[in-house]
């Protein structure tokens, strides 16, 4: 009986993580793209995902409650996106215009894993990110 509840504790914790994982995919085998899911109660991000568009990265991204919102901040790294020391390079800023969606393309991109995030920046100062989304730029 021990050995069945351990693996059902085993399951349900899994059940309940599992939304927490970027959801990767391949493109032509060649370039790598991935989605963040939103956290349920965490931030008012509906969704950022990038994918590969011509020679660049597009990112998409959506807001549940825009409130307090007054624009976003695209940026990016090729280095670990976990580490506190890592730099992340601004590619974009874009005033909130009340839309229901955003998307920019960075053209200006290297071989390599490339991270990118969203800041949401608010009135208060109180700005937000979104969850990180890798695209992998194979050279050719």
């Amino acid at each position: 009986m021990k050995s069945n509840f351990s693996f059902l504790a085993f399951g349900a914790l899994l059940l309940t993580t599992a939304w927490t994982a970027p959801t990767p995919f391949e493109a032509d085998n060649l370039d790598t793209v991935s989605e963040v899911q939103a956290k349920p109660g965490v931030g008012n991000f509906s969704f950022f995902r990038v994918h590969r568009q011509g020679k660049g990265i597009t990112a998409t991204w959506g807001l549940n409650n825009a409130q307090g919102i007054i624009g976003f901040q695209l940026q990016k790294t090729y280095e670990d996106p976990n580490d506190e020391y890592a730099i992340w390079e601004d590619v974009c800023s874009t005033p909130f215009t009340g839309a229901r969606s955003y998307k920019f393309t960075d053209n200006n991109v290297f071989p390599g894993n490339i991270n990118y995030r969203v800041v949401a920046l608010s009135a208060d100062g109180n700005n937000m990110s979104s969850g990180i989304a890798t695209a992998r730029i194979v050279s050719r």
